[in-house]
């Protein structure tokens, strides 16, 4: 692989392990600056910190571009949960399936992660684009919004189409 590829390419790993490095800075940094557990504890007791710090934590989508290497996207997948599990300790998967999205083969799967007293939600998908691409999206949030953004999450996949 020239230098110049090979430069690109770790650019793009870096970039993709930065996102989900970006998204748990932003949940600390919310969780620390705003409402650090220990003041919320003390004035809600400890059964009622946990639901005030998620109420106050953003759902998001990071969606990202990565080359899938002459891997299969199953492969990646696999790959992919690897990277994660480096950038974000105690996190879980489940529900991984292969799928097809707008007739184009992903991996998707369901991250949970508990942090400052908190049960996240991560919903991941990889999908086949044209050539070597895989477009990566990351859905995150709080376990008790999951019922109402994993509709939103799965329409935004599903509308998802390279043009």
């Amino acid at each position: 692989m020239p230098a110049g590829e090979f430069l690109i390419f770790c650019m793009k790993k870096i970039y993709l392990i930065l996102s989900v490095i970006a998204a748990l800075a932003v949940l600390i940094f919310l969780a620390s600056r705003f409402m650090p557990a220990k003041y919320i504890t003390g004035l809600l007791g400890k059964d009622n910190a946990a639901s005030s710090l998620a109420c106050s934590y953003p759902t998001y989508l990071a969606l990202s571009k990565d080359k899938i290497q002459s891997k299969t996207i199953a492969a990646y997948g696999e790959y992919l949960k690897d990277q994660i599990r480096q950038s974000v300790a105690g996190v879980s998967f489940s529900n991984e399936n292969i799928v097809k999205i707008n007739n184009r083969e992903a991996f998707a799967m369901e991250g949970y992660v508990r942090q400052n007293q908190t049960n996240f939600k991560i919903l991941t998908a990889a999908l086949k684009g044209d050539g070597d691409e895989v477009w990566v999206f990351n859905f995150n949030t709080v376990e008790n919004k999951w019922e109402n953004n994993a509709p939103v999450f799965e329409q935004i996949l599903n509308s998802f189409s390279l043009k």
